[in-house]
């Protein structure tokens, strides 16, 4: 009974966590990167979110640390076996963000030159859990297989 519960515990408790974190973790920096052009509105109303209480350039400093955390967790993840080792193909994405981040960093302080990070950021945090999914499948698949 104890080792039961015990494979319920690690096997199906913390990897769902952890995906769950990682996948989280780039949802927070859509919404991050989102305050960035309302900022000034927002300071002057006293809503005084992250982005508002850091200033544009510490937060675009961060918003690079919150977004490389998640990926650094998947290869943490793979190395403590709690991740499949397929997941590593999220870190494919790592490029695409580091065009987010660039053009973050130039523009923090221009809506429309900004436009285009917010959108690519979008689109690298859906294709991260795309790529995530895939993984698992093709993990799921070699299991039933072999």
């Amino acid at each position: 009974m104890v080792q039961s519960g015990s494979f319920v515990l690690t096997a199906t408790l913390i990897e769902p966590f952890f995906v769950g974190l990682i996948v989280g973790i780039l949802t927070a920096g859509i919404v991050y990167i989102n305050e960035f052009p309302d900022t000034v509105a927002d300071k002057s109303k006293g809503r005084m979110h992250l982005v508002a209480r850091l200033g544009k350039t510490t937060a675009s400093k961060v918003f690079v640390y919150l977004i490389m955390s998640a990926y650094i967790l998947v290869i943490i993840g793979v190395l403590v076996n709690i991740l499949p080792i397929f997941t590593l193909i999220s870190l494919l994405l790592i490029p695409k963000m580091r065009g987010v981040f660039k053009i973050l960093k130039a523009n923090y302080d221009k809506i429309n030159e900004l436009i285009p990070a917010m959108g690519n950021n979008i689109l690298a945090t859906i294709w991260t859990g795309i790529t995530l999914l895939i993984a698992y499948l093709a993990w799921g698949i070699i299991l039933i297989v072999f």
